[in-house]
């Protein structure tokens, strides 16, 4: 069994999308979720957490988001599920994602695209450390 784990970013709760994501997530087969957290991100841990993106040009304004408002951590476990989950997400930016993705449905921007989901096992530790340790 593999593990994910997915951010619900601000503009997903401000747009009350947590239960049709939720919803979404539950449509995966073979899936458990193990883990759900809310808080709020301080520069620091957005910084951290998003190591690889801090010394891009757009960092500052993509941070200033990400610390805007309170994110939903959940933790999921399947059989390749960093895969399968990042492919209902779809891409990053939802104008080139699928439209049966959730991003193609109900994001607007690739600034605001609604969730974060870990791309690999080392991530997944990597994140999970910094969120829930």
């Amino acid at each position: 069994m593999q593990r994910t784990l997915i951010l619900l970013k601000p503009e997903t709760i401000a747009n009350n999308l947590v239960g049709k994501i939720i919803t979404e997530l539950e449509k995966i087969k073979n899936i458990k979720f193990i883990k759900f957290k809310f808080f709020t991100f301080n520069l620091e841990q957005v910084t951290n957490f998003y190591k690889s993106l801090s010394e891009k040009e757009f960092f500052p304004i993509y941070s200033k988001h990400m610390i805007s408002g309170p994110v939903l951590s959940i933790v999921l476990e399947g059989q390749n599920i960093i895969k399968r989950v990042r492919k209902v997400l779809g891409d990053t930016n939802p104008k080139m994602a699928s439209s049966k993705s959730i991003r193609g449905r109900y994001a607007k921007t690739i600034g605001e695209n609604l969730m974060h989901a870990s791309d690999s096992l080392e991530s997944f530790f990597n994140e999970y450390s910094l969120i829930f340790d």
